[in-house]
């Protein structure tokens, strides 16, 4: 059965003031399913028991001196799982091993600057295009 990389979106809701900003979290899950749609209601359901506490106590959250709650948002994108770019896949194998590419987000950069500081760990305006 083929393994998907499911990108799974949640936020901090704020209690209080407003919501003037989304701090969020974009969680990626291996998930094994026969098709990407089974894949995703698969992730859908880890998100929504995994990733949001909106519906239960989470006293003591604290982000940005704003109590919050973290809430599940939805999956963004469910990736089918790769196997190492230099090597044909086994008849055999169906799970990602040591270098199967499990997910990818396409990106665009404004400048060569901006490029370099991302490459290197640096917050950057990125446009997310996938």
């Amino acid at each position: 059965m083929p393994w998907y990389a499911a990108h799974i979106i949640e936020y901090a809701r704020f209690f209080e003031g407003e919501q003037d900003y989304y701090p969020l979290y974009e969680n990626v899950v291996l998930i094994e399913a026969s098709t990407e749609e089974e894949a995703r209601a698969r992730a859908y359901h880890i998100g929504q028991a995994e990733y949001d506490d909106s519906e239960r106590t989470t006293e003591g959250l604290v982000i940005d001196g704003r109590p919050a709650t973290w809430v599940f948002a939805g999956v963004r994108k469910v990736i089918m799982c790769q196997y190492h770019l230099f090597d044909k896949q086994p008849a055999d194998e169906t799970a990602p091993r040591h270098g199967s590419e499990v997910t990818y987000s396409r990106l665009k950069i404004a400048n060569e600057a901006a490029f370099r500081s991302y490459v290197n760990g640096g917050s950057v305006d990125v446009h997310y295009e996938e």
